[in-house]
Order: C-alpha cells, then sequence, then structure tokens
C-alpha cells in the first residue's frame, strides 16, 4: 500500500487505498475535504504512477489505468481506450457538459518531457487551423492533473482501412464490392457471400471505384493541410478512418512537420511507417520532404487496397532496399478489375524520383476524379528511352521487310504501303516522347499545379 508519512496517516491510508483501487472520484473528494493536503495527496498518486510505470514497459497500458475512469478537467469522463498511433493514445470519453461521447488524445508517456509536450501543443495549434471535412476537428485542448496534455476531437463511428484489409484477407480482390468497404455491412457481407452474391460485372468494379472515391477524397484534404504547411509523414490504410457515413477522415498527425511544427515527437528523421515511405523518408533526406512525400504514401495505400497486399512484401531493411529501388509489380498483375487509367496514377503516385510524382496531392486528386468519371488521365506510362529506341529500329526494319516483301511490278503501291507503315510507326514513338516531355519536371513547374472545379459535388 502507498504510503506518505508527511500526511495524517489515516488520510495517508485512504489516499493509498483510493488509489490503488482506482476509485478517483473518491480521491477527488478526498482532495476536496482535506484541501490543506490536497498536493500532497496528488504527490502520492504520482508517486504510485511512476511506481507502476517503473515496472512496466508498456507505458500505454499505464496511461489507460491511470486515466480510465477519471472526470479529467470536471468535463471529460473517460471510458475506454480506442487505439493508439504514432504519438498519442486515443480514448473514447463522455463530455459531462453537452452530455455527447467525444475523442480524447494524449501523449502516449503519462509523463512525457517539457519537448514532447511542446511538440504536441504545436500539433494541436496546427489542426485546429485546419477546416476540412477529411480532417478531425478539433475543439477543445487542454492538459490533465499532472501535466500530460490532450486534445477533443469529434468522434467518428466507424473503422480505419486498415481494419477493411483484414477484414477481407484471403478474399480475391478482383471479387471484391463496394459494400466490402463499409464498417457497418460486416454481418450483411458474410450472409451475402454465403448466397454467392457479388459474382457478374459488379464484381471488382465497384470496390475499385468507391476505392477511388474514398482516396480521391483523401488527397483533397491532404492538399488542405499541405496548404497550411503540414506535411503529414504517416499516410498510411491504419490513418485513414471511414466513417459510418462512409466518408474518409485522416488521422494521427503526431509525425507531421512543416510550419510552426519542428521535429516529430520523437525526434527521428526517419520517422514513418516503413511500407509506406518515400524514398526521400527512407534516405532521411528531411529537407526534401513535401507535398509529394504524402502522394506516394497515398499511392502506396491505394495499391494495398487495391491488391490486398503491399508493393513490397519484404521485412525490417529489405523493404527500404525495394522502396529506393522501386519496380513493384502492377496493380493489375494482382487485381485484374484495375483499369489501366488508375494503374498508370498509382504508378506516377509512387514513382522513386519526387520529380516524376504528381506535383501535389491537388494534381493526384484531379487524376483520381478523371478515373472515377471516366475521362482521360494525365499520368502516363514511363517508357525507357532505351525501349523507344529498340521500337524505332524495329519499326524502320519492319519498313524495309514490307519494302521488299513486294514485287516490281507493285513498286508504286508498295512505296504507299511502306510510308503508312513508317508514318503510323513513327507517329506513335512521337507520342510517347511526347507523354515523356509532358513529365518532364521542369515543364510541369512551369505550369503548376492546377486545382480543379468540382462540379459534381463528390470531391
Amino acid at each position: 500500500m502507498v504510503k506518505d508519512n508527511a500526511l495524517d496517516p489515516e488520510v495517508s491510508a485512504e489516499a493509498g487505498r483510493r488509489i490503488e483501487e482506482h476509485d478517483f472520484d473518491a480521491l477527488d473528494v478526498l482532495c476536496v475535504k482535506h484541501r490543506e493536503s490536497a498536493a500532497q495527496i496528488r504527490a502520492l498518486e504520482e508517486a504510485y504512477w511512476s511506481e507502476r510505470l517503473d515496472a512496466t514497459v508498456d507505458a500505454s497500458h499505464v496511461l489507460s489505468e491511470m486515466l480510465i475512469g477519471r472526470l479529467v478537467v470536471n468535463r471529460y469522463r473517460i471510458r475506454r481506450c480506442l487505439g493508439e498511433g504514432s504519438s498519442g493514445v486515443v480514448f473514447e470519453a463522455l463530455d459531462v457538459r453537452l452530455g455527447r461521447p467525444v475523442a480524447f488524445k494524449v501523449l502516449k508517456h503519462p509523463f512525457p518531457g517539457r519537448s514532447d509536450c511542446d511538440r504536441f501543443l504545436k500539433e494541436t495549434r496546427a489542426l485546429v487551423k485546419s477546416h476540412h471535412r477529411g480532417i478531425a476537428t478539433i475543439y477543445d485542448v487542454g492538459s490533465t492533473l499532472f501535466g500530460l496534455p490532450f486534445y477533443v476531437l469529434d468522434l467518428v463511428e466507424g473503422e480505419t482501412l486498415a481494419a477493411v484489409l483484414e477484414r477481407v484477407k484471403g478474399r480475391r480482390p478482383e471479387m471484391l464490392l463496394r459494400r466490402h468497404l463499409r464498417a457497418n455491412a460486416a454481418e450483411e457481407n458474410s450472409a451475402a457471400d454465403a448466397r454467392g452474391d457479388g459474382q457478374g460485372s459488379q464484381a471488382g468494379q465497384g470496390y475499385v471505384f468507391e476505392l477511388v472515391r474514398l482516396v480521391a477524397r483523401v488527397a483533397d484534404a491532404l492538399d488542405h493541410a499541405h496548404g497550411i504547411g503540414v506535411i503529414h509523414r504517416d499516410v498510411k490504410p491504419g490513418n485513414i478512418l471511414i466513417g459510418a457515413d462512409g466518408e474518409p477522415l485522416i488521422v494521427d498527425f503526431g509525425l507531421a512537420v512543416g510550419a510552426g511544427l519542428g521535429m516529430s515527437t520523437s525526434g527521428d528523421r526517419h520517422a514513418g511507417t516503413p511500407m509506406y515511405m518515400a524514398p526521400e523518408q527512407v534516405r532521411g533526406e528531411r529537407s526534401s520532404i513535401g507535398p509529394w512525400t504524402d502522394v506516394y504514401a497515398l499511392g502506396v495505400t491505394l495499391y494495398h487496397c487495391l491488391a490486398l497486399r503491399p508493393p513490397y512484401d519484404d521485412q525490417g531493411t529489405a523493404v527500404f532496399l525495394k522502396v529506393l529501388e522501386g519496380g513493384a509489380k502492377s496493380v493489375r498483375h494482382f487485381n485484374p478489375a484495375v483499369p489501366p487509367e488508375l494503374e498508370r496514377v498509382i504508378a506516377k503516385a509512387m514513382a522513386v524520383l519526387p520529380e516524376k510524382r504528381y506535383g501535389s496531392a491537388a494534381s493526384l486528386h484531379a487524376d483520381l476524379l478523371n478515373v472515377f468519371q471516366r475521362r482521360p488521365v494525365t499520368a502516363r506510362r514511363d517508357v525507357p528511352w532505351p525501349v523507344l529506341v529498340k521500337r524505332a529500329r524495329s519499326a524502320l526494319v519492319y519498313a524495309c521487310l514490307a519494302w521488299a516483301s513486294f514485287d516490281v511490278a507493285f513498286v508504286h503501291d508498295g512505296l504507299k504501303l511502306a510510308a503508312r507503315v513508317i508514318a503510323d510507326t513513327a507517329s506513335g514513338v512521337v507520342e510517347q516522347l511526347s507523354a515523356l516531355l509532358r513529365d518532364d519536371p521542369t515543364a510541369r513547374a512551369a505550369e503548376g499545379p492546377q486545382r480543379i472545379e468540382r462540379e459534381d459535388g463528390l470531391f
């Protein structure tokens, strides 16, 4: 039992008992009853949690014990832990003033350092400036009894894309339907699968185009964050929440960098999730981090959700080597339902060189909207120069063979046909060269990202 000799023995014994029983309301009453000893009672509790923390490596578990059941700042009754991210833990809480459930996020460590608290508050201030339907709204900020900073968000019922991937694990991606992306349709999905639903022309396409719609909205939200100087740096299925209304939210800006944010909470230049990190993140080139970094991660996320597997399956440092080399298999290799246009969009978003990717999330959003509306996309297949030279040489050989195949009596017709073959082949080569020039980074920089008008209201 926890004791403190500076306190009245009876008060110390009762305080120790309440702390060990996690009876926080009774402890608060005790502090009010003995106001002159309230600071000592709180110091006693802080010592208890410090001892618990020293006895375990799971700081999040101690944090849950410390908060669940407690009334924080006389307003938020902590109910249960919802999950944890890169820098914090999220709890469901009841706002007793407004009588509604909220999401309550605090730092992972129960007794964080000054730099961690400052970083957390900077992240909070950056998110407060965000007013976008794809980014969770913060409406309260504060600190707990022991100086642990928190912020409060709207509680969104739903599941992450990571949970969706876990739910459809083992299925054939080309046979998935739109309903498989709905968080509240697990029982419906099982019943429909038992009946054999999901076969036919709608299989695959509904799932693909619903994913395109969701990821396009995420790209739009990221573009808004980039507009206020915030780079997420940890875009992945686990940080994209699909609400009960079917709309996505980006969560966990704990590793974000940008205007006024400084370094990440951990101070790690290689911060991020290896499977979704862009090459510049893997190399630790913090000065090269920009909107294109989030574009890469969002492209990998879309690839993973469509193929039901990440582009690189390796673990540890091996995945870093694959990210730096590039060359992932086409997403259509794993999911034939993916349209060729979408395949090109993903390939461009996942380009190894930042200048080969979309220059902004807005540009990626525009091409995803083109895919959704069955319109041509700006992304072109990246054909290497040696391949173009080989094709041109083959075209010339073919033209010569066509010339030689005609009898002298039909020289005139042979000339016309050979000329037509050469013209058609040259036209194809010129078109591919033009596509490469359109992807030239200097030309793209001069043009600048164009934000499209959303006439249909879907995006």
